[in-house]
């Protein structure tokens, strides 16, 4: 449809030949100096026969400051601001003529007439202009047509049509009816209709522009894009500055997607201040058409802020965000949109994809059937429906929705290979396959079914013969690009890069969109580290497609593998700005995090990629990988058992789940997980496995012996099944039976570290030191790069009360695998031997590596305790908690150690603590000691019952409890905890004062 303001202004055009009575005489009216009036009018109609206007309203505005009463200037002024399309202008010197000459003659009204068109004024003109009868009846058309052009912008057709009838009794042979005929059958919807009065205008009118414009309406409408464009080219040929062609052909342009063509249109335009908002507008389906969506979304978002109820352009936004998978942002635009105008299917299926997309599939279900009964079905809803089905698992439907669409679509073979996949998937797999070859005995070139077998095959991965029926295709068709697509990628699923881009490049000689196929393509040549060519390929599609964000991420990859990581996070960071929902690029980044050892950084890209796809399993999975390695293991627990919970069929969720119940000791909740996965994944070995240890650690030994059992049946030729065995049977004390089981392991793998370990132990424990040391240095021939056999030599030194031979042990371990761990093991055997600098030095040494390591502080903190550092192990303490404010030990500690000093923040440490674990048994008996003796001894007995309860083998807290319980004069319960706490040989630190206690209370 013509936009508001080319209808306009082809109005004013369409009427301007007919003005002639209106022209400036060519003598002047009145007596003036030395200039020549009729000279410069003689200049300024030579200007304006050159299309010169803006000179000729210069010189017009100049002759009238001198002479202001010369009615001739005055009138070829008013013409020319009607020229340019300033109608406000036009009309400001139209009325100063009537007010000067009293006139109201025909070219008068038909110019004022033109004012008030380009101003929208359209019921000022019905009042003000008429066709007086005494007017000659070419002049009388003339206005006739400019009250239909007024009641069509007030949207009364019947009288725009009743007024160019009047326009027919009067000049029957007038071209410009012809015109206006076409304008009313485009905004009456009948294009057809428009493109035969256009037709009628014979030549040489019909080459003039107006009617060239108009031409360019009725053939886009009719959806003739190319002689729409070559309409539309001629208006631009003949006037360069005429805004409303240009902005026609920047649509056309873009329906062609020759964004080339439009943007220079656009900026033309731009700079030119025309229609700001249809030019924006028009800008984002350029970016959008280009693959640019970050762009557009930028562009109509700026645009929306200006024009919220701008229809258009929410209804692109959102198909814009569809593009860049923000769901949310998609639905946000998509779903009032559907709400007012709901017969449009392309928003009616862009708002499916949405919710399917944002996990919402039953809804986009409903939507399209909704359609689908009130509008008839075609393929490519079919094809939608369908989808939605699958996503969540309604075969049936799918399948029902795909046949009933062959029924009138037999000929569409994507949509017969769609359905022969959708009955695959639904299981009948030989029944499709034989159904499909028996069609092609019956028909041997049936186009169809040669794809649909071709897919099948290629689903299969029987690639060869996927080939054979797709070639067969290729014969039938041989300019279908998406035969020719299929075929390429059973070259690359072989691997036949050059072959299958033999295949791509048909395709994209015959118009497709090939970035899909090429990336694949890239992808199979990163796959094969041939990285220039993948380089080079993935260059040329950005060139193509700048705006296709998948195409950053996959160079990343590339320059991530070339080491470049500098280039590769530019690259990915680039993709998220044009795509801020393509979640490969946030792992991706993670990824380069993760190598750089800044674990906080890639959380926060995959907490970000969260936001767009909150229930993606891979991210949440990787999240809990990433929270279990750095000491948040309940954050990792709650998502994995999330996922687990909404998808029992994941098995890499089941088992990432499991694994970190093993790791937090979670035992109860690991055994009862283990069971329910192991009945779904029984012949999953790592699950048999996981099941086993957590049994063992439980006691739960039938339970152990049986997933113990499936595990070494599953397998016999691996070690960890015979070593978890031992274990269990060194748990029911057959040690004979545990060495058998252990040997085993260690034939198979002679560097199984656990088991090595495990049967040193038991060698140590039956007195053969000397044995259990040779297996250590065995290993360390074994694994002489590796930590394991000097560790396990320096902690069956340490047994040996030998820790400075253990020390020097440790430091070979650390000088083959530098580790936190290691330092602060090495340096609890340098304090056992008498040498706490020492000590001291070694974990210094490591914070200079790793400044911000939890483990290694707390240990150099705890150390200095030990020692009566107490300043320096407040200082430690004050500095954990800078890089980890929830630290538990360091809260707990410091408060401890304030309190020591007498210094009033411990209080405040300890409240802190409580916020933070306010169930931790340590946290309870810390903080209520200390209100015990500030002198709040209600409140801390009342924590000490709870630390007791919560760990009743704790004599300290005993301890405590019974000083609490003697201030409260309950004797005989103080006695009780005090008897059952110097029971306990391990209760060294306040024996003396606990035994004291005791005798004042006997």
């Amino acid at each position: 449809m013509m936009c508001a303001s080319g209808l306009r202004t082809l109005m004013v055009i369409l009427v301007a030949g007919s003005l002639g009575a209106f022209a400036a005489p060519a003598h002047a009216l009145f007596g003036f100096g030395g200039k020549d009036p009729a000279k410069i009018l003689r200049d300024v109609e030579a200007d304006r026969a050159a299309g010169d206007l803006t000179t000729a309203i210069i010189e017009l505005k100049d002759l009238l400051q001198e002479f202001p009463d010369h009615a001739g200037a005055r009138r070829t002024l008013a013409l020319s601001y009607l020229d340019v399309g300033d109608g406000a202008a036009a009309e400001q010197e139209l009325e100063k003529l009537s007010r000067a000459l009293g006139t109201s003659d025909a070219a008068f009204q038909i110019a004022l007439g033109r004012a008030y068109v380009l101003q929208e004024q359209f019921r000022r003109l019905l009042l003000r202009i008429d066709a007086d009868p005494g007017f000659a009846p070419a002049d009388r058309a003339l206005i006739h047509i400019l009250r239909s052009h007024a009641n069509t912008g007030l949207g009364d057709t019947a009288a725009a049509r009743a007024e160019i009838n009047e326009a027919i009794k009067l000049d029957p042979g007038n071209w410009q009816i012809k015109l206006e005929l076409a304008r009313i059958s485009l905004l009456d919807g009948d294009a057809n209709a428009a493109v035969k009065h256009v037709e009628q205008v014979g030549n040489p009118i019909a080459q003039l522009f107006p009617v060239r414009m108009i031409a360019g309406e009725a053939y886009q409408a009719a959806g003739d894009l190319d002689k729409a464009r070559r309409a539309f080219d001629a208006v631009v040929q003949l006037a360069p500055e005429y805004q409303p062609a240009r902005l026609r052909r920047a649509w056309v342009a873009l329906l062609q997607r020759d964004t080339r063509t439009a943007q220079v249109d656009l900026d033309f335009l731009r700079a030119q201040n025309a229609e700001p908002i249809l030019v924006r507008q028009y800008q984002a389906v350029a970016h959008y058409v280009d693959g640019r969506y970050a762009e557009a979304e930028q562009t109509l978002e700026s645009l929306l802020r200006d024009k919220p109820n701008e229809a258009a352009a929410s209804l692109l936004l959102g198909m814009t965000r569809l593009e860049l998978r923000n769901w949310s942002g998609a639905l946000e635009r998509l779903e009032p949109y559907v709400r007012q105008f709901p017969d449009l299917r392309v928003a009616r299926m862009a708002l499916a994809e949405a919710l399917i997309g944002g996990g919402r599939a039953a809804d986009a279900i409903s939507i399209l059937e909704d359609y689908r009964k009130s509008h008839g079905d075609d393929a490519e809803l079919a094809k939608l429906v369908s989808r939605a089905y699958v996503t969540i698992g309604r075969l049936d439907e799918t399948l029902a929705v795909m046949r009933d669409a062959l029924e009138s679509h037999q000929d569409d073979p994507v949509l017969a290979a769609q359905e022969s996949l959708a009955r695959i998937a639904s299981g009948e797999v030989n029944e499709t396959i034989a159904e499909l070859n028996a069609r092609i005995v019956a028909r041997p070139d049936d186009l169809p079914t040669l794809v649909a077998l071709g897919a099948v095959r290629l689903h299969r991965k029987e690639f060869a013969q996927a080939r054979e029926h797709l070639e067969r295709a290729l014969v039938q068709a041989p300019e279908s690009p998406r035969v020719l697509l299929l075929i390429a990628l059973s070259h690359l699923a072989e691997s036949q890069a050059e072959t299958a881009e033999t295949y791509i490049d048909r395709a994209a000689g015959m118009g497709i969109d090939v970035v899909a196929p090429r990336t694949l393509l890239a992808m199979l040549y990163l796959h094969q580290e041939k990285l220039d060519a993948a380089e080079a390929l993935i260059a040329g599609l950005i060139e193509s497609r700048p705006g296709e964000a998948g195409l950053y991420n996959l160079h990343g990859i590339v320059l991530g593998m070339r080491q470049n990581t500098v280039g590769a996070r530019a690259k990915f960071t680039r993709a998220i700005e044009l795509q801020p929902a393509l979640i490969p690029a946030y792992i991706n980044l993670a990824r380069l995090e993760i190598d750089a050892k800044r674990p906080d950084s890639a959380r926060q890209h995959y907490l970000a990629a969260l936001q767009f796809a909150p229930t993606d399993s891979q991210i949440l999975n990787r999240l809990a990988e990433l929270d279990a390695l750095t000491g948040h293991p309940g954050a990792a627990l709650d998502r994995l058992e999330n996922i687990w919970k909404r998808d029992p069929g994941n098995r890499e969720a089941a088992l990432r789940y499991l694994r970190l119940l093993v790791a937090r000791r979670d035992l109860a909740e690991a055994v009862r997980v283990g069971k329910a996965v192991a009945d779904r994944f029984p012949d999953t070995a790592e699950v048999q496995r996981l099941l086993a240890i957590a049994s063992l650690e439980r006691g739960e030994v039938r339970t152990a012996r049986a997933a113990l059992d499936r595990l070494i049946a599953l397998s016999a030729d691996q070690p960890d099944g015979y070593y978890l065995k031992a274990r269990l049977e060194i748990g029911e004390q057959h040690e004979d039976r545990a060495r058998t089981l252990l040997s085993k392991a260690l034939e198979l793998d002679p560097t199984h570290v656990p088991a090595v370990e495990e049967l040193a132990r038991i060698e140590w424990l039956a007195g053969a030191r000397d044995r259990a040391l040779d297996l250590a240095v065995d290993l360390q021939r074994r694994l002489p790069e590796r930590a394991a056999g000097f560790t396990l030599e320096a902690a069956l030194l340490m047994q040996g009360a030998r820790p400075l031979d253990a020390a020097a042990r440790f430091a070979d371990a650390m000088d083959r695998e530098p580790t936190a761990a290691l330092a602060v093991r090495r340096a609890g055997a340098l304090e056992g031997g008498g040498r706490p600098d020492d000590a001291v030095a070694v974990l210094d040494d490591w914070l200079t590596r790793e400044a911000t390591n939890a483990h290694v502080r707390e240990a150099l903190a705890l150390l200095q305790h030990r020692l009566g550092r107490n300043a320096a192990a407040i200082a430690g303490y004050e500095r954990l908690l800078e890089d980890h404010p929830k630290h538990l030990g360091a809260l707990n500690n410091l408060a401890w150690l304030y309190h020591a000093q007498k210094d009033p923040r411990a209080l405040e440490f300890a409240e802190r603590a409580r916020v933070v674990y306010p169930e931790h048994p340590s946290v309870l008996d810390t903080l209520a000691w200390i209100l015990f003796e500030t002198g709040d001894k209600t409140r801390a007995l009342a924590l000490l019952d709870k630390a007791v309860a919560l760990r009743p083998d704790n004599a300290v807290f005993r301890y405590h409890r019974a000083a609490a319980l003697a201030h409260a004069g309950r004797n005989a319960e103080a006695r009780a905890e005090l008897e059952r706490a110097l029971h306990d040989e391990r209760f060294v630190d306040d024996r003396v004062a606990a035994q004291a206690l005791l005798r004042q209370l006997r």
